[in-house]
């Protein structure tokens, strides 16, 4: 893939930025009813009755608070958000959880904050959820980046669909199944299995500004090539 210049990063958050596996999604399905395998917050959207939906999206919440109260960083992600800002790269996350739970979650950490971002948008927020784009296109347009200039990092097919459709680059982390989802069976433009290889995919895009072309003086160095094969 020729790379492009990167000028912002988006993250997912649960997974991504925090530990996997703290939000119980079978538990969720069980609680209010929804399919395995179905999207929660779209069978959320189906149910008809209005005290029966707000009782489910407590419950969702409820489960939500419970994991955030749980929340541990994902290993490497402090070093890459202080390495991102060593680049001037812009930061933001997405993710289709309450921003209740995601400040709940930020209080908990110890090497990232709710400010280390310039946007964080959650299922509160007027874009339509992800793997819809509205959220990613919403973030450039805040962060002044055009979508082919962002890199949408996430650990599960929603981030990765919202990302292609918007136009932006993507990278899968991990991709195991997690109890209550789906596989992750995507095609990404990067998959990693750690947050600590995004640095070297990253040292190895052209800075914004920077000529791409080689020095006439010397050989241009070679690329450092993070990405594994899955």
């Amino acid at each position: 893939m020729k790379e492009r210049t990167i000028r912002a990063l988006l993250f997912d958050f649960d997974g991504t930025l925090t530990k996997a596996g703290l939000i119980d999604f079978a538990g969720i399905r069980s609680a209010i009813g929804c399919p395995p395998g179905a999207s929660i917050l779209a069978h959320l959207e189906r149910i008809a009755d209005p005290k029966e939906r707000e009782r489910a999206e407590r419950r969702l919440g409820d489960f939500e608070l419970a994991a955030a109260e749980r929340a541990e960083e994902q290993p490497g992600a402090a070093e890459l958000v202080r390495f991102a800002r060593s680049r001037a790269l812009k930061l933001g996350v997405i993710t289709r959880n309450s921003r209740e739970s995601v400040d709940r979650s930020f209080s908990r950490l110890k090497g990232l904050a709710a400010s280390d971002f310039d946007v964080i948008v959650t299922r509160d927020d007027a874009p339509a959820p992800k793997p819809s784009p509205e959220g990613v296109l919403h973030a450039c347009a805040v962060l002044g980046v055009p979508p082919a200039e962002v890199m949408v990092v996430g650990d599960y097919r929603y981030d990765i669909e919202a990302g292609r459709s918007a136009g932006a680059v993507t990278v899968l982390l991990g991709g195991a199944q997690e109890p209550g989802r789906s596989p992750v069976e995507v095609e990404a433009d990067h998959r990693i299995g750690a947050l600590s290889e995004l640095i070297g995919i990253i040292e190895g895009i052209p800075p914004p500004g920077a000529s791409t072309r080689p020095s006439p003086a010397r050989r241009s160095p070679s690329r450092r090539d993070a990405r594994r094969s899955y």
